[in-house]
């Protein structure tokens, strides 16, 4: 089972780093690496069980003189490969047992599949009418070619026909899209083509949508014409070596915005670390020195709530 709280599942159909993310860079030279499925895939590699789809997608970086002998050890790096099967995906889709499944957590949909398979990939979601799929992004832009126009004419294409299912599934709220936000810039720029509409007025994307800003790492605003179409919000801290604070003052803005407009507020994880490095309180699972909280309290309570297609 996955450890990520919201879902009951997670299905990684490809695995590779989608770039042009503060919250997710690739890491600089002489510093630890934030990214924490850049890590994962590089121990995945070494286990002869998973090793043929994590083989050859990271690196570790070195530094070297004039004269070629070792200087420092920089970590680990993307080497640009990806690995993509849609068989993973059908079976995932075939299991009887409704789930919720998070599709590519150590990806970007949109960066690893290839764009001449994507609406495959979205066919076989659609058409598993007992399962529900969250799709998380960077890259929403790369959503606007699964449009709805094709439906103004009799479908007679398999594609036609793959987009009435997709677009079925996203009436039915079974397939939900998500982009990640790290600050006010991302935000910024995600969740407007997120919620982007074609020259008719129709939006790209006609199903539900979701924000994650997971790491949180600075104050967000969400705007008015956000909040009319996020139907949740997930909110979370980075972990592992090197973990970047959140702090308590950028988490009540978005969660209060949300509260107000009737937005489900899931807020997944956050560090209680050290009061010179954050400000975050101890409470009562954590004691202040760092401990990775999970479902934390905030102001009293914590914060699970979750869409009521996706209870």
């Amino acid at each position: 089972m996955s450890k990520i709280g919201y879902n009951g599942k997670w299905w990684n159909e490809s695995v590779n780093f989608s770039g042009g993310c503060s919250g997710c860079e690739l890491t600089p030279l002489g510093e630890k690496p934030h990214c924490w499925a850049l890590t994962m895939a590089w121990r995945l590699a070494h286990i002869a069980k998973t090793r043929d789809r994590y083989e050859g997608l990271v690196k570790l970086q070195f530094t070297k003189d004039d004269n070629g002998r070792f200087v420092s050890y920089d970590g680990l790096r993307w080497t640009g490969k990806t690995f993509c099967d849609l068989d993973i995906l059908r079976k995932a889709a075939k299991r009887g047992k409704p789930t919720i499944y998070f599709v590519g957590s150590m990806t970007d949909f949109f960066y690893s599949v290839p764009e001449d398979k994507q609406i495959e990939a979205f066919s076989i979601m659609a058409e598993s009418q007992q399962h529900q799929w969250l799709i998380l992004t960077k890259l929403p832009k790369q959503s606007f070619h699964i449009d709805t126009r094709m439906l103004q004419t009799t479908p007679r294409t398999v594609e036609a026909k793959q987009l009435v299912a997709i677009h079925n599934a996203m009436i039915e709220r079974r397939l939900w899209l998500g982009v990640s936000v790290t600050d006010q810039s991302t935000a910024d720029e995600r969740i407007r083509l997120l919620i982007a509409e074609n020259e008719h007025g129709i939006s790209y994307w006609q199903g539900p949508t979701f924000i994650s800003a997971e790491p949180l790492l600075g104050p967000i605003v969400l705007k008015p014409e956000w909040l009319k179409r996020i139907g949740w919000m997930i909110i979370g801290c980075e972990s592992g070596p090197g973990a970047r604070p959140t702090r308590r003052e950028w988490v009540r803005p978005p969660r209060d915005q949300c509260v107000e407009a009737g937005i489900p507020v899931f807020i997944k994880q956050l560090c209680f670390v050290p009061p010179r490095a954050c400000d975050w309180p101890s409470c009562a699972s954590g004691d202040g020195t760092g401990k990775l909280i999970h479902s934390p309290k905030l102001d009293g309570q914590q914060w699970l709530q979750m869409p009521e297609s996706l209870r």
